[in-house]
């Protein structure tokens, strides 16, 4: 086997759409109230503590185009581009440090679905964490897929990342 057959699965949100996670990934309730995919992986506090834990998480966010209309008022126009620079505010609000890795993020197409691709280094408290946020619009709606990790181990999640946060697919 190649390997990656069994190293990723595909999740989905009742019928509303799906991504690809690594296998070692579990659902958790209590990340964040508003996430309709919630994944993630805390290891096994090392005895002697002197690791920092790896801790890795994978949230979907939907915003629906007439909510976000009835939200920010019919007159307000919303395109990718918005909808990427209010993400990217409200990690700026969330995190300390924040430090953007693309300042001027591109469109892309996926599907035919057009997606930005971002990537943040930030600080929660005493842990320095890196994100990546995969933002798409779609004809209903704007979703986010937003991955976090511990700085220390981003070596190893870098690329799970990527391929989670432009694995969306609308259902």
């Amino acid at each position: 086997s190649n390997g990656l057959v069994d190293e990723y699965k595909t999740v989905q949100a009742d019928e509303i759409c799906e991504i690809t996670i690594p296998n070692y990934l579990y659902k958790m309730d209590d990340i964040n109230e508003y996430a309709i995919m919630q994944y993630g992986y805390i290891q096994e506090p090392d005895s002697t503590n002197i690791v920092i834990d790896d801790e890795f998480y994978v949230i979907v966010l939907a915003d629906y185009k007439n909510e976000l209309k009835q939200t920010l008022g019919d007159t307000v126009n919303v395109n990718i581009m918005d909808f990427n620079m209010m993400c990217t505010q409200n990690l700026n609000m969330t995190l300390d440090d924040l430090t953007i890795e693309y300042d001027e993020p591109k469109i892309q197409e996926q599907n035919g679905i057009k997606t930005i691709h971002n990537e943040f280094y930030g600080r929660l408290g005493k842990y320095l964490v890196y994100y990546q946020l995969g933002v798409f619009e779609t004809e209903i709606g704007y979703y986010q897929i937003l991955t976090w990790c511990m700085q220390d181990h981003l070596t190893k999640h870098k690329d799970e990342m990527y391929k989670i946060t432009s694995s969306f697919k609308e259902l």
